[in-house]
């Protein structure tokens, strides 16, 4: 019964395909685990007493909450005392994450007759709303309590389970893993930690960095080119020798993912000097937004349909070893069951990377320590190196964080002012460091090369009406800060006034010559009288890098470099060697764990056999 329940989950998530998202922006509470039943009156004791409280009326209610990114709104049917449909009227959460979530909520409380079946962890916000919406609804049938009674206790069991491969995460890197063990004629189980698949892939743009694929395999093969633009991004302290096997095999998986009917526009990623970047088509032949979710239905649909296994609200908390040490199994949590999991193959862990987990960045990424988390995945806690390191495992890293966009606090227009050559960008001293104009991918890799992690932006009054009153709005909220000089400006952050004049004063003395002699800023415009008004910078982290440290065949090492048989790990959580202080380019990650993830789950097969 318990696999079944698990399978049933599945086939929704499977038939998902709505439009970061209800997503990992909020810390998760873990829940006593959902048991699927109806709630029943008790029947009054005798026929002539009148039931207790008022009874739900038959109709069809509409209830709205807000979720990530706007209204979600249910249209609820109410018959014969039970709930009978759910509706979703309207919605726009992202696909890859609140879509996921709606796709399986109906469900859990049709079956249940009660909104207070368990949260959809990963997917936070749109549960609430999605809940809010359902209280609203039924509490204009008269008889909301009827609806919201808590689901009973389960008891706590044990169950024992074996299969060839088991593979840990449900991201880009876990979904190849299975794909490829399964397609190698293993059997295949894949645990995720949260309620829905996809970890860190649904939030991404979902682009693959490629070489050699049917879209650009007329060039040539530029693996080598590839790999060294990757490395000298990396600035020379990371794998070559990691960075060319994912682009000798790039091509191949892209091309692995088109015969499953992924559709992909071949583009630039970020700044790369050459179009390598495939993101998914949006229908049209244009790229679509947020579509790292469309990769991981592509690979898990192919999964399940293979007579792949997954369990998602299932942790892999311990790898279980036999007395020479070699990698046999996984001990797993559920909500109620406690899984003893053996791998005839081997186990390979793809958990996404430990950026919420405050303790591991201080020891492994210091640098991310005061970045703000956005779009990371709430899962992501560092579950890979706790499991590798206590069997063995050497770990490395480089002490950096995944910069994301940045994004300022007060007026939206101030981007397009900076990029207009009107507005100062300045670190923590109150000194400009880049020129204004760069692309987002630039800015944020340049931002890792400063101290701190808050900047500014300054602009001065004269502006539109409208950018003005956005500006003083911005000020009077305490998001913003209006000065009528700029060393008033300067006490108000509590920096130097005097190191911000002269930077004004330069600033205006090149604007005057036409020319930026200390960063090329091509646009540069005097700054006028006041009053000024800064807005801040927000430098964030999507992730993390750092992990156990493994070879090209997927294998975790030990610190004396030798594999530990059984073990394999690809993704985020073994991305140490591929990533220095620079993200480099959207599509990175996932070519980086659709090379070491297939690797890992086909050489997993292998050994099982």
């Amino acid at each position: 019964m318990q696999k079944k329940r698990w399978i049933s989950l599945l086939l929704c998530l499977a038939l998902m395909g709505a439009a970061l998202c209800g997503c990992a922006q909020t810390a998760q509470q873990e829940e006593p685990e959902q048991t699927v039943q109806t709630v029943v009156e008790t029947p009054a004791p005798e026929a002539t007493e009148a039931p207790e409280g008022p009874a739900a009326a038959d109709g069809v209610y509409i209830g709205s909450a807000n979720g990530y990114h706007g209204a979600v709104t249910l249209n609820v049917t109410v018959e014969g005392g039970k709930i009978a449909d759910i509706e979703i009227a309207e919605q726009s959460e992202t696909a890859g994450i609140g879509g996921r979530a709606l796709a399986v909520l109906p469900d859990r409380i049709l079956e249940a007759q009660t909104v207070q079946v368990d949260n959809i962890s990963g997917a936070t916000i749109t549960t609430a709303a999605f809940k809010a919406a359902m209280n609203a609804a039924l509490e204009q049938s008269g008889d909301l309590e009827a609806f919201s009674q808590p689901l009973p206790e389960v008891e706590h069991t044990e169950e024992e389970l074996e299969y060839d491969v088991v593979v840990v995460g449900s991201g880009v890197a876990g979904e190849a893993a299975a794909l490829s063990a399964i397609e190698s004629g293993a059997s295949v189980l894949m645990l995720e930690k949260v309620s829905i698949i996809g970890g860190t892939t649904n939030a991404s743009g979902g682009a693959v960095m490629g070489t050699m694929s049917p879209m650009n395999e007329e060039r040539g093969d530029e693996s080598e080119e590839l790999a060294q633009w990757w490395y000298e991004r990396g600035e020379e302290k990371v794998s070559y020798e990691q960075l060319l096997f994912v682009t000798k095999q790039s091509g191949e998986n892209v091309k692995w993912l088109m015969d499953l009917g992924w559709k992909p526009v071949l583009g630039v990623g970020g700044d790369s000097i050459k179009e390598w970047s495939h993101r998914p088509d949006d229908g049209t032949g244009n790229k679509l937004a947020n579509g790292g979710y469309t990769v991981v239905d592509t690979l898990h649909n192919e999964f399940e349909r293979l007579g792949g296994v997954t369990m998602v609200d299932t942790a892999a908390t311990e790898l279980i070893t036999n007395e020479a040490g070699d990698v046999i199994g996984v001990i797993a949590e559920g909500k109620n069951t406690t899984y003893t999991i053996y791998a005839k193959g081997g186990v390979v862990l793809a958990t996404g990377g430990f950026e919420n987990d405050p303790e591991m960045l201080h020891t492994y990424a210091p640098y991310g320590e005061g970045t703000v988390a956005l779009g990371a995945n709430v899962g992501d806690t560092g579950d890979a190196i706790r499991m590798a390191q206590a069997v063995g495992a050497e770990i490395v890293g480089l002490g950096y964080t995944m910069p994301s966009w940045n994004f300022i606090d007060g007026v939206s227009a101030v981007s397009k002012i900076r990029s207009e050559g009107r507005a100062l960008e300045l670190n923590g001293a109150m000194e400009r460091f880049l020129d204004e104009t760069v692309t987002a991918e630039k800015e944020k890799w340049i931002m890792t090369t400063q101290e701190g992690h808050v900047f500014y932006v300054l602009v001065d009054s004269q502006q539109d009406a409208d950018v003005l009153a956005q500006l003083d709005e911005a000020a009077a909220n305490g998001v913003a800060y209006k000065g009528e000089t700029l060393a008033d400006l300067a006490a108000q952050l509590g920096t130097d006034g005097t190191a911000l004049e002269a930077t004004v004063a330069r600033w205006n003395e090149m604007a005057a010559k036409g020319v930026d002699e200390d960063f090329g800023n091509p646009n540069i415009q005097a700054l006028g009288e006041g009053p000024y008004y800064i807005c801040t910078i927000h430098e964030g982290n999507t992730g993390s890098y750092g992990g156990p440290k493994v070879n090209t065949e997927a294998e975790v090492l030990r610190e004396d470099g030798t594999a530990i048989p059984g073990l394999y790990a690809a993704g985020e959580c073994a991305n140490g060697e591929f990533f220095y202080r620079d993200y480099i380019c959207g599509g990175s990650s996932l070519a980086m764990g659709l090379a070491f993830g297939r690797t890992g789950g086909a050489n997993a097969a292998a050994r099982a056999k």
